[in-house]
């Protein structure tokens, strides 16, 4: 026992040496007077209760001595408040301060409370023997160190744990100043798209209900110019209020990437201007420079198009290519949107009679069979033509289907000109085809016309064709 005393008390020393300096700044008379009172007579309730109180004392002092250790200096305070990095590591110095404190005085309590073991089990070795080692003078003394021993570790703990918290913070803080850029920027973003948004919704429900063309035109246009002109000047602003320098860095960095990426450049805003003009959207037909086809993607740098071959190469018909378009076409090729003003498009087809038959009666059938077949595509293109470009300038409303008549070489020819749907335009004309003919047999003084060569002699007689075919 003797050389676990002195061992502990070596280990020790360094800390004791410490705590002594921390310990005569606790004035502990009365609590040293208190523990002789009540060694002297054991069992008395009232000195426990007094020694309760004095024990609360030292620790209110305790807990004000480790307050001034913990608050910052003024310059301190003022320094760590602009910078969190600062405020963090003195934050991890301090609590690192603490946690070492309370490991000591967790140290000094064991080899204190090693000390107690030894008066309890030798209450009649006096202090100061030479075959015992001894850290205290009295059983009294060695009872208030310990006392305030263990109210500094208590006080220490709570500390800790109140540290502890603000360092949490003060890193949850340094988190959010890092990712603070991230999230400003999508703060604005969201700010932008409700611009947007806002725009997008005043030009198509509110002011698109003006009824002149031209007046509505004009105002869908100025209210679409000042808003973004607003946002632009407001982000300008922002900026420079923020980065008062920023323009000369970007400027130097903008050139380098102007020339390093046109093309991509040239695709972003390609893709810009084919949502904020709405030139076309997923499935509408166009042509594109010299491609033509059904829209399937639009991405930020390549439109995606389903191949529609042309006439006289192609049949109008899928090709079943898909083409990938840069978006920087629609800045310097010619665009075509064949779905812009409506899902139909004009078509024609021509019908020629011979010039014995009724005119008139074939006018009539052709009238009939183009209203029975084509009307509804017209009606519907009107309401789409309507709705689409009451955002444009556009005087002309599309024409119903009509049967115009000519002369020609072999007869009266009839040009049909009807409304059929984008891409179903040979099914229409076959389906009119077959009813037209139908109604052509029905009736025997309309004929149809065809080329034929006719013969005549020397003498003027009309010889049969079949008689001279070559």
């Amino acid at each position: 026992m003797v050389y676990r005393l002195l061992l502990l008390g070596f280990l020790s020393m360094w800390s004791l040496s410490a705590y002594a300096q921390e310990a005569s700044k606790i004035d502990t008379r009365v609590l040293q007077k208190l523990y002789e009172e009540r060694l002297a007579s054991t069992g008395s309730t009232l000195h426990a209760e007094q020694i309760t109180e004095e024990r609360l004392a030292i620790r209110k002092q305790i807990e004000a001595e480790l307050q001034k250790l913990v608050e910052p200096s003024e310059e301190e305070a003022e320094l760590t408040e602009k910078e969190i990095p600062k405020a963090l590591d003195r934050q991890r110095t301090l609590l690192t301060t603490l946690i070492e404190r309370f490991q000591e005085r967790k140290a000094d309590l064991s080899v204190l409370l090693a000390e107690e073991e030894q008066y309890q089990s030798q209450p009649n070795i006096g202090t100061g023997s030479t075959d015992t080692f001894r850290l205290s003078t009295s059983h009294a003394g060695l009872l208030t160190t310990i006392a305030v021993t263990q109210e500094r570790i208590t006080v220490l703990e709570s500390f800790i744990v109140l540290q502890q918290s603000r360092l949490e913070t003060l890193q949850w803080e340094q988190t959010l100043e890092q990712f603070a850029f991230f999230f400003d920027t999508g703060k604005y973003l969201i700010i932008l798209f409700c611009i947007w948004l806002f725009e997008k919704l005043v030009r198509t429900t509110i002011l698109i209900r003006i009824h002149n063309v031209g007046r509505r035109y004009a105002v869908i246009k100025s209210f679409s110019f000042l808003v973004y002109l607003i946002t632009i000047l407001w982000i300008f602003s922002l900026i420079l209020s923020k980065q008062p320098g920023i323009f000369a860095s970007l400027a130097i960095v903008g050139a380098g990437l102007a020339i390093s990426l046109q093309d991509v450049v040239k695709d972003i805003i390609g893709w810009m201007m084919i949502y904020q003009s709405n030139l076309f959207d997923i499935g509408d037909r166009i042509s594109l420079g010299n491609h033509t086809g059904e829209v399937m993607n639009i991405g930020i740098f390549h439109t995606k198009l389903l191949e529609i071959g042309v006439p006289p190469e192609g049949v109008l018909e899928h090709t079943g290519k898909i083409l990938s378009l840069p978006n920087a076409y629609v800045l310097t090729q010619p665009l075509t949107n064949y779905n812009a003003s409506s899902d139909f498009m004009k078509v024609e087809m021509q019908v020629t009679i011979t010039f014995e038959s009724n005119w008139k009666k074939a006018e009539a059938v052709l009238s009939e069979v183009l209203a029975d077949e084509t009307d509804a595509y017209a009606e519907e293109e009107g309401k789409q033509y309507s709705r689409r470009t009451r955002q444009l300038f556009s005087k002309s409303e599309p024409l119903k289907s009509r049967v115009l008549k000519t002369i020609a070489a072999d007869g009266v020819q009839f040009l049909l000109r009807f409304t059929a749907p984008i891409g179903l335009q040979r099914t229409v004309v076959s389906a009119l085809t077959g009813h037209i003919l139908e109604r052509f047999d029905a009736e025997s003084d309309i004929a149809l016309a065809y080329t034929t060569v006719r013969y005549y002699t020397q003498e003027g007689e009309k010889v049969h064709p079949s008689q001279n075919a070559f």
